[in-house]
């Protein structure tokens, strides 16, 4: 009988001992969180610790690997976004955690490309991150590029005067049609725009030999008139006009590049004659993080972590009485010490 209760009181201890370790773990990890967030923002303690609590919540429901890699997906979105209310915040923080989950991409890279297009065309966030992901599921990261090529090119579509619908159209007709990787759409509107601009003699000897409406158009263009984009369409459909092939792709690399080259006369033309805008594109991003949250390993990691995150005030507490004790400890000694 003494053994069994010995047995007993054994599995209690351990098991008391595993709880606080847990309890103490829990509250280490939520205030190294909120401080460092207090830290990178500049915020006060109270504000550090509100926003510590949505990266719980994001945590509990299975997302990221630590508290600590949520809390920093919350901060790069905060920091990339701007000020966002706090049920935004969690929104976004899961759609941008969602999209790096999904489609393998540094967190770092979809946030800013999120970030990019909603400041680019003055949407919001969330939108933003839908376009990401009715983007990628339909083929824009074929070549693993999406997120970082966004960042860098989306302002150039919007200088150029595309929507966001079209250029993310524009892109995915690309990509469907030939394209080796992003990086040759994106240049090749860029070059057009450059050359448009510029008006150099090469330029405009190749408007010249085009004639008519692409001629007409880029007096146009020269006057402020219509913009990059729509420049680009009459030009299409004037290099489509043309039969000489040789004649046709001297005139194309002139005024688009060596891209123009290298995807191909009726790809390149193809693009600039067909440009549309995407349909209805609201939505994909949450579904992908409510997806993923339905899933049975995602659901209990969350338990698990709820389960967890419950025991942070005993661990506060016991952390404090171990302080405390210490403390008692150091200057016992101390005393001990001067005393002799």
């Amino acid at each position: 009988a003494l053994g069994l209760i010995t047995t007993a009181a054994t599995v209690v201890v351990a098991g008391l001992v595993a709880i606080g370790t847990t309890a103490v773990r829990s509250f280490l990890e939520a205030e190294e969180a909120s401080v460092k967030l207090q830290n990178q923002l500049g915020i006060g303690a109270e504000r550090a610790q509100d926003l510590t609590n949505i990266a719980r919540n994001i945590y509990n429901q299975g997302f990221g690997q630590s508290l600590g890699e949520v809390t920093d997906a919350l901060f790069q979105v905060r920091q990339s976004i701007g000020f966002l209310n706090n049920e935004d915040l969690q929104r976004v923080t899961n759609q941008a955690l969602g999209l790096a989950n999904t489609f393998d991409a540094d967190l770092n890279e979809v946030t800013r490309a999120g970030a990019q297009i909603a400041k680019s065309y003055g949407i919001e966030a969330s939108e933003a991150f839908d376009l990401l992901a009715y983007g990628a599921q339909n083929g824009l990261n074929f070549s693993g590029e999406l997120f970082d090529n966004i960042s860098e090119y989306i302002p150039i579509f919007q200088q150029y005067g595309y929507s966001a619908e079209e250029a993310f159209a524009f892109l995915i007709n690309g990509s469907q049609n030939g394209a080796y990787n992003l990086d040759q759409l994106n240049d090749i509107v860029l070059e057009f725009g450059i050359r448009a601009q510029d008006a150099s003699t090469t330029t405009a000897d190749a408007f010249a030999q085009l004639g008519g409406n692409a001629q007409a158009a880029f007096e146009q263009f020269k006057n402020g008139e219509i913009t990059v984009q729509e420049l680009s369409t009459v030009t299409g459909q004037a290099l489509a006009g043309i039969d000489d092939a040789l004649v046709q792709n001297s005139i194309g690399v002139d005024l688009f590049g060596t891209r123009f080259e290298e995807l191909g006369a009726d790809v390149a033309i193809g693009l600039f004659t067909s440009q549309t805008a995407i349909g209805e594109y609201a939505g994909p991003s949450d579904e992908i993080s409510t997806n993923l949250a339905e899933t049975t390993q995602q659901r209990f990691d969350g338990i698990v972590r709820t389960v967890t995150g419950f025991l942070a005030p005993l661990g506060d507490l016991l952390v404090t009485a171990i302080d405390n004790a210490l403390q008692l400890v150091i200057n016992t000694f101390t005393s001990y010490k001067d005393s002799i």
